[in-house]
């Protein structure tokens, strides 16, 4: 009887530490996994609010969480680090990154930067979305010099630009169409009649499956959206 008595109390001691444990790690994980979204995020615009939600907490350990929800400044970064981002939110299932402006370094060669307006960035398992507003000015570094770009337009939500220039002393005009092609976001052209304007790659890695780009009308300015999941 003493000795069944004493395994209950040692059971009971094992217990009660099991759930301080755990109970600690609630109240402290989730920061400390705040501090090191803010860390990474951080490297390219100032974080103005990061939350982190996971039960049990004990899961961060392993790189795990229910949802992560990031708002930052104004962000710089190319789009192979987003993507290093994205890689990083495996074993997140919900995830948001929010910013009202974005420098984005697109993959092109040679590099080419866009100025992006109110971003969002989703990740729900193993579904990528994005959202951004465009604008005209913003695509001018899109097309080759000595074009430019006059408005924008979503022909049955395929994001289109109406281009115009001169080529050989001849003027021209016609449209740059951005879509998804092969896992890829590329801009290619449509009654314009220059050969070096064929096709342009602005995004491309490995680790990311492009599967739709398309776009609204807003104001003089387009409402891109385009929708991944991780490549294999």
């Amino acid at each position: 009887m003493w000795v069944r008595e004493r395994w209950q109390v040692a059971a009971l001691a094992i217990l009660g530490i099991v759930v301080a444990v755990l109970v600690i790690a609630q109240l402290v994980l989730p920061g400390l996994a705040e501090d090191r979204v803010r860390d990474r995020v951080g490297r390219y615009g100032t974080v103005r609010h990061v939350h982190v939600h996971a039960v049990p907490a004990i899961e961060l350990l392993w790189g795990n969480a229910e949802e992560i929800t990031v708002s930052t400044g104004e962000m710089r970064i190319a789009a192979s680090e987003l993507v290093d981002l994205e890689h990083q939110l495996a074993g997140v299932g919900k995830a948001e990154l929010s910013t009202p402006a974005m420098d984005l370094g697109l993959t092109t060669t040679p590099s080419i930067r866009v100025s992006l307006e109110r971003v969002s960035l989703h990740k729900r398992d193993d579904e990528l979305t994005a959202q951004a507003t465009v604008s005209a000015a913003a695509l001018r570094a899109l097309v080759p010099p000595g074009f430019t770009v006059d408005r924008l337009e979503a022909n049955g939500g395929q994001p289109e630009a109406a281009v115009s220039g001169e080529f050989f002393g001849v003027s021209v005009s016609g449209r740059a169409v951005v879509r998804a092609k092969e896992g890829k976001v590329v801009v290619e052209p449509a009654g314009l009649p220059f050969g070096g304007f064929v096709s342009i790659t602005l995004f491309s890695d490995p680790r990311i499956y492009v599967e739709d780009v398309s776009a609204t009308a807003e104001g003089e300015g387009l409402r891109m959206s385009i929708r991944a999941r991780p490549a294999g």
